[in-house]
This record gives structure tokens, sequence and C-alpha cells, in this order.
């Protein structure tokens, strides 16, 4: 029980996961850090105050505290919201077909004011309304609607 009492061990456990979350990167979304971070506070508790059991009581609240209130506050903070391009925001829209070649497959389509290229798995006419499937390069694959 007194080498789990001992300080000196929840600072080596407390820099090992610090360090563990700078080789890994972010990818705990900082967990690592911060229970490393709490096993600090903890030993520094115990020199402080003395007494042999306060590293562990203080373990425990910071962790609770942590891990139940902060680490959703942490979460939401160092997020990365993803948003579409605007190539992107194209993908489900609806545009109406203004010219089509020969094949019947492929042509030129108008979506929100703007002519794209287009090519269909599908016989399309002129004037009809497609929905846009995806986006490569510049040509938008169709469907019809």
């Amino acid at each position: 029980m007194e080498f789990v009492l001992n300080p000196d061990l929840y600072i080596y456990l407390g820099l090992i996961l610090i360090l563990l979350e700078l080789i890994i990167g972010v990818d705990t979304g900082l967990d690592l850090f911060f229970i490393g971070l709490n096993f600090l506070i903890s030993a520094f508790v115990q020199r402080f105050t003395g007494y042999p059991y306060s590293a562990l009581i203080s373990l425990f609240v910071l962790s609770f505290i942590y891990i139940f209130l902060g680490r959703e506050f942490i979460k939401q903070r160092t997020s990365v919201m993803t948003h579409n391009t605007n190539i992107d925001n194209l993908i489900g829209k609806t545009g109406r077909i203004i010219k089509l070649n020969d094949d019947k497959k492929s042509g030129i389509v108008k979506v929100n004011s703007e002519k794209w290229r287009f090519e269909s798995d599908n016989d399309l006419t002129e004037g009809n309304d497609v929905i846009i499937k995806s986006v490569e390069g510049v040509t938008l694959k169709v469907s019809k609607k």
C-alpha cells in the first residue's frame, strides 16, 4: 500500500500519460493529457498536505470532475467542424437540363443559376429535372428526379 501512496509514482504516471498524449497526438481527445495532469496535481496535493491518502482522494475527485463535467466541454472546444464546400453543396440539389447531347446521357444542366456539364446512366430529355448524385472534377453525375 505504501507504493500506491508514494507521490513520486503519481508524478511519473502523470508525465508518462502526458508524453503518451504528445506521441499519439490528439486522437485521444486530450484525455491522456488531462488525466496525466490530474496525477500531477494529486502528487502536489499530497506533498503540500502531507496526508498520505490525499493523492488518492484528489485523483478520484479530479478525475470524476473531468470525466463527468469537463470532458464534454473540452471536446466541444477542440472538435473541428467540417462544412461542405461549394461543390459539395450541390450534391442532392435539383437542376434542369438546358442542353442535351446526342447520346441523351450528357449535356448541360442549370443548377442555382449556374451551368454545369453533366453525365447520367439514364436516357434523359431536355427540360427534365435531375438530382445531382456526385461531382467528378467539373462534371456532375445526375439521375432522373
